[in-house]
């Protein structure tokens, strides 16, 4: 068959940057700081749903 001619290169690595009409694009580190903070801010909702329907009983 055809032999694949092209050859792949490397292209340097874009800088991180928000674009709203491209998407937001977070780093690795940040990304780890909002599923801690979410994972918590779950966690309280839990908490205090679960304590509201102990407080009804």
């Amino acid at each position: 068959m055809y032999e694949n001619t092209r050859r792949h290169y490397r292209v340097a690595k874009r800088d991180i940057y928000e674009d709203p009409y491209e998407g937001i694009y977070v780093t690795k580190e940040q990304q780890q700081k909002y599923l801690i903070v979410t994972a918590g801010l779950v966690l309280l909702s839990f908490i205090g749903a679960v304590a509201i329907i102990l407080k009804k009983k």
